[in-house]
């Protein structure tokens, strides 16, 4: 009796070792539904509350342009050309040539034509005369003339020659050759890739500061 008490006594204790079962699962397309109107979380309905956050910033940055242009313009102004040479009108062609006491050419951009002279009581002649549009042969500040008289060179060689001529009253202006910067595709699309990647860290950076 006493041994087998002591058998038993012995082998009594047994030690019993559990394990969960662990199975991993991937989720997706789970709509999960946060609102502020809930102040419990219910995770069973996928429900978790929120709270409202607005920010309001403003963000400026300056951007180098990289496209170069050449910029060139002529000079342009008014002329009154005179005829003093008949009291029938006289027609000029589209493109004619004027020349400045400065040796500058213009050119009128139309046909002209020009009334005829006429006389007045004492028979002095008084020319007829039309004012005009006129644009610098090249571009060029060069060509930005004070006021002048003008020749016409088509007319050398004749008696029209120093009978219909010209005069301005205003600077010839407009005239340049520069080189400027100009905004290309390529700038835009730049600056609006580096803009967003700005905007996105200013905004995460004060949501940051402003969410508990």
């Amino acid at each position: 009796f006493i041994l087998i008490f002591g058998i038993f006594s012995k082998f009594s204790k047994v030690k019993v070792k559990i394990w969960p079962k662990i199975e991993e699962r991937e989720i997706s397309n789970l709509e999960i539904i946060a609102t502020p109107k809930i102040q419990q979380k219910d995770f069973e309905k996928f429900l978790i509350g929120a709270e409202n956050f607005e920010i309001e910033k403003t963000i400026s940055s300056e951007f180098l342009v990289t496209n170069k242009k050449l910029i060139e313009k002529k000079a342009e102004g008014k002329i009154k050309v005179y005829n003093a040479y008949s009291t029938s009108p006289q027609t000029l062609v589209a493109m004619t040539r004027f020349l400045s006491a400065e040796g500058k050419l213009f050119r009128t951009p139309e046909k002209v034509v020009i009334p005829g002279l006429q006389y007045d009581p004492k028979g002095k002649v008084i020319p007829g005369e039309v004012e005009i549009k006129v644009i610098a042969d090249k571009p060029g500040p060069e060509y930005n003339i004070p006021p002048s008289t003008f020749s016409l060179p088509g007319l050398a060689g004749s008696d029209r020659y120093t009978k219909i001529y010209a005069k301005s009253f205003e600077p010839m202006k407009g005239g340049e050759v520069k080189e400027v910067y100009e905004i290309s595709k390529e700038d835009i699309e730049r600056a609006e890739s580096q803009f967003q990647e700005k905007i996105q860290a200013e905004i995460q950076k004060a949501l940051k500061e402003k969410v508990p």
